[in-house]
C-alpha cells in the first residue's frame, strides 16, 4: 500500500514562523509608517545627551558596511546593534548604563546586545573599546531618582558599596546587584530605624511617598512612617531579579553594624558614646584600619620586638615611632626632659596638640606623627582639612579642635566593643596609684630633630639634632623603658611605615625592566659574542633577577594575608557575642546540662584561686 505523507504539520510549522518574523520588533519598525521618524533605541529614555545617540548612528553606518558584520544581519538586528554601540559609548563617556536598562530601551534581550558586543569590540578602534568599570554612584545616583528616593540615600548607598567592597563581602557578585542591594539596605535602615536608634544611630527625617510599605522585621524594632518602597520597586528600577537582591542583601545584613557605622552618625544622646572616646586596643591591626579609615593612603603599622638601627631600616620609610607605657604620676613630675615653650611651639614647624579628652592618646599618637609628614603622606580630604584648619591654632585650641571633630572621633570609636546592655550614667571613677594606666607617645623627626611629642606635656620634648633619628631614638626609648622596674615588661612599639605591599610591588615592577632589558641585551650577544662569557654574565644576573623576584612575590603574598588577618581580626573585635553566649546558655538549660557546666566552673575557679594565693 502507498503511504501518503501529509505535508499539513510543515506548512504548519513554516506558517507559525513567518507570522512570529511578522511579529518581530525589529520587522515591525521597518513596517510601520512611522519607522522613518521612530529611532530604533529610545535614546531619550536612558538619559544620555543626543551627542552620544548621533555618534552611535554615525558608527553604526561605519561598521555595517565592514565584512564581519555583513554576516551578522546588519540590517534586521539594527536595533541589537545600535544597543551594543550606546553601551560602548555611554561608558566611554561616563554615563555607564546597564544591558538591562539598554534591552528595555532597544526591546531586544540582553544575549542579542552582548552578542554584537564582543562582535563591536573586534571591529571597532581601541579608543572606543577601552572602557572603565562603572563606578556604582553612577547607577545609584539614576535609580534613587528614578524612585524618588530621599537625596542622602544615593550617598549612603554608595557608602554601603565601597565598605563592603572593602570587606571582600560581596566578592563575585556585578556591580549592579551590590548597588541595586546597598539601595534597599539603606532603605531597610530607615524603615526599622527604631532598632538602629536603640543602638545610637540617627538617620533623617524625610520620607517621600513612592510604592508599598515595608512589613516590620522582629528583632529590630516596628518600621513606622517608612520609605514607601519595597524590593520589587528597586528591582524594576535596576533591572534585577528579586532572587539575586535578597542574595547580596543576605551577605550584607550580617555586617549591618559595620555597615552603617561610617554612614549614619552616632547620636551623643544615646548608647554608650556620649560624646566620648572609647578605649581602643594596642594592635597593629587596629591602627591600620584606623589610618586608612581617616583617609590616609599607603600607611601601614607594624609592631616592633628590637630597637637596633638594622631592624628599624629594613621598614623604611619609617614616619614615627609610637610608644606604649605604663603611665606614672610620680616618674612624670621627676622627668628631667625639657619641653619646648609653648611660645616657641606656636612658631615653630612641629605640630602639636594637648590632649584635652580621656582615652584619645593612641588615636592622637597616630595624628602627631601623619600630621607632621604632610609632604611625604597623602593624609586624605577630612586629616588635611583639620590640620589647615587648626594648624595656627595653639596647641590647648588644637586639642580641642580634635575633641570636637566628630569625623576622627567616629573612626576612633568605630573600634568599640558592641554593648548589649546599657550602662549607667554614673561619672567615670578617676584613676588612683592602684589603677594600671597606659599611656601612647610618639616620636618624630621634624627638620632634623627628633622630638617626643606627648599630649599631657605643655610641649613638645626635643632629643637634639640627628642626622639618622632611627638611630637616635633607640637609646631614648631603651632610657624611658630603665626608669621602670625589671619586673615591668608591659610595652608596646609600634611603626608607621609605609604600605610593604607598594614598595615590594614597585620593586617587582622594577626587577621585571630590569630583565627586560637583560634579555635584548642577552638575544642581540649571542650572535656575536661567540665564546658567550659576556652571555654567561648576563644569564647569571637574569638568575639572580628572578630569584629576588620569587622572594619579593612571597613577601608581598604574606603582606595580602596579614592585611586579611587584620580585617577578619577586627570584625571579630566589632561583633556582638552576646546573643549568641545567651542562645547557647539557653540551649544549655533546655539540655538540663548548665547546673553541672556551673558547678564544674565554680570548682575549677575555687582550685584556681587556691593554687594564687602565696605560700607562707
Amino acid at each position: 500500500p502507498t503511504v501518503v505523507r501529509s505535508e499539513e504539520p510543515r506548512r504548519s510549522k513554516l506558517r507559525r514562523t513567518t507570522e512570529a518574523r511578522k511579529t518581530s520588533p525589529a520587522l515591525e519598525m521597518q513596517q510601520s509608517p512611522d519607522a522613518e521618524d521612530k529611532p530604533e533605541v529610545d535614546w531619550q529614555s536612558l538619559g544620555v545627551p543626543a551627542d552620544i545617540w548621533a555618534e552611535a548612528q554615525e558608527l553604526y553606518d561605519k561598521v555595517k558596511a565592514m565584512k564581519k558584520v555583513q554576516n551578522r544581519q546588519p540590517r534586521r538586528m539594527k536595533p541589537a546593534i545600535l544597543a551594543a554601540l550606546m553601551f560602548i559609548l555611554c561608558r566611554s563617556h561616563g554615563y555607564p548604563r546597564t544591558f538591562a536598562e539598554l534591552c528595555a530601551a532597544a526591546n531586544v534581550t540582553k544575549r542579542e546586545i552582548g552578542m554584537y558586543y564582543k562582535l563591536m569590540n573586534q571591529v571597532l578602534d581601541a579608543q572606543y573599546t577601552m572602557t572603565e568599570r562603572a563606578k556604582p554612584s553612577a547607577f545609584l545616583q539614576r535609580w534613587c531618582t528614578a524612585l524618588d528616593l530621599p537625596l542622602w540615600i544615593p550617598e549612603a548607598a554608595c557608602r554601603v558599596y565601597e565598605r563592603a567592597d572593602e570587606m571582600g563581602i560581596v566578592q563575585g557578585k556585578s556591580p549592579v546587584s551590590i548597588s541595586a542591594a546597598s539601595i534597599w539596605l539603606v532603605i531597610w535602615c530607615f524603615n526599622h530605624r527604631v532598632g538602629l536608634q536603640h543602638r545610637g544611630f540617627v538617620l533623617p527625617t524625610d520620607t517621600p511617598v513612592s510604592s508599598v510599605a515595608l512589613p516590620n522585621v522582629p528583632g529590630l524594632g516596628a518600621a513606622g512612617d517608612p520609605i514607601r518602597c519595597d524590593q520589587r520597586d528597586v528591582c524594576k528600577a535596576a533591572s534585577v531579579v528579586i532572587a539575586t537582591l535578597a542574595s547580596v542583601f543576605k551577605l550584607l545584613l550580617p555586617h549591618l553594624s559595620t555597615l552603617v557605622q561610617g554612614i549614619f552618625p552616632k547620636n551623643r544622646d544615646m548608647g554608650s558614646d556620649n560624646g566620648n572616646w572609647c578605649l581602643i586596643e594596642s594592635d597593629p591591626g587596629v591602627f591600620t584600619e584606623l589610618i586608612h579609615n581617616m583617609g590616609a593612603l599607603d600607611i601601614q603599622v607594624e609592631e616592633l620586638y628590637s630597637l637596633d638601627s638594622a631592624t628599624l631600616k629594613s621598614m623604611e620609610p619609617v614616619y614615627g615611632l609610637i610608644f606604649l607605657f605604663k603611665w606614672q604620676q610620680q616618674q612624670a613630675k621627676e622627668n628631667p626632659s625639657t619641653p619646648v615653650s609653648a611660645e616657641t611651639t606656636e612658631d615653630s614647624q612641629v605640630y602639636f596638640a594637648h590632649q584635652i579628652i580621656q582615652n584619645a592618646c593612641a588615636t592622637q599618637a597616630i595624628l602627631s606623627i601623619l600630621l607632621n609628614r604632610p609632604e611625604e603622606i597623602e593624609l586624605g580630604e577630612m586629616l588635611s582639612h583639620f590640620r589647615s584648619f587648626s594648624l595656627d591654632l595653639p596647641p590647648d585650641m588644637r586639642g580641642l579642635a580634635l575633641t570636637n571633630c566628630d569625623g576622627i572621633r567616629e573612626v576612633h570609636n568605630s573600634f568599640v566593643r558592641p554593648e548589649s546592655f546599657l550602662a549607667d550614667s554614673s561619672p567615670v571613677r578617676a584613676a588612683t596609684n592602684d589603677d594600671d594606666v597606659f599611656h601612647f607617645v610618639s616620636f618624630v623627626p621634624v627638620n632634623g630633630r627628633l622630638y617626643e611629642l606627648d599630649g599631657l606635656k605643655p610641649g613638645p620634648i626635643d632629643h637634639g639634632a640627628t642626622s639618622d633619628w632611627l638611630e637616635a631614638v633607640g637609646p631614648v626609648i631603651q632610657k624611658r623603658m630603665a626608669e621602670y622596674s625589671q619586673d615591668e615588661i608591659r610595652f608596646n612599639l609600634m611603626a608607621v611605615i609605609g604600605d610593604r605591599r607598594k614598595m615590594l610591588s614597585q620593586r617587582v615592577s622594577t626587577i621585571d625592566a630590569s630583565i627586560s632589558r637583560l634579555m635584548a641585551r642577552l638575544e642581540a650577544l649571542r650572535l656575536d659574542d661567540l665564546e658567550g662569557k659576556e652571555a654567561g654574565e648576563l644569564e647569571s644576573q637574569i638568575g639572580r633577577l628572578n630569584v629576588e623576584r620569587e622572594g619579593l612575590e612571597q613577601l608581598v603574598e604574606r603582606e595580602n594575608d596579614k592585611f586579611a588577618r587584620y580585617r577578619f581580626d577586627n570584625a571579630l573585635r566589632k561583633h556582638n557575642f552576646i546573643p549568641l553566649v545567651y542562645q547557647l546558655v539557653r540551649a544549655m538549660a533546655e539540655k538540663n546540662v548548665l547546673d553541672q557546666a556551673m558547678t564544674r566552673a565554680e570548682q575549677k575557679a575555687k582550685v584556681r584561686k587556691t593554687q594564687q594565693q602565696p605560700q607562707l
